[in-house]
């Protein structure tokens, strides 16, 4: 069994990954939710989006920084 604190420290090191199983792209496209392919597509959206609460609720600039870079801060309240 595996603790809530080892899973926590999971999700911290690698959202994408622990979220990985959870079929958000496939749920989107069953609800008719269009999106672009994108850095901030809905699977990644959501991981960041658990990894921003994860680590304290950072702001959306601090969540710029969990995701490399690769999207302004603007972008990421956008998508969220």
């Amino acid at each position: 069994m595996v603790s809530i604190s080892c899973a926590v420290d999971q999700i911290k090191k690698n959202p994408s990954q622990a979220l990985a199983c959870l079929p958000v792209r496939r749920v989107c496209q069953d609800l008719g939710v269009r999106f672009r392919q994108r850095a901030l597509d809905p699977a990644t959206t959501v991981g960041l989006f658990v990894a921003q609460i994860i680590h304290g609720n950072l702001s959306c600039a601090g969540v710029r920084h969990l995701g490399g870079g690769k999207f302004t801060a603007q972008a990421y309240c956008d998508a969220r």
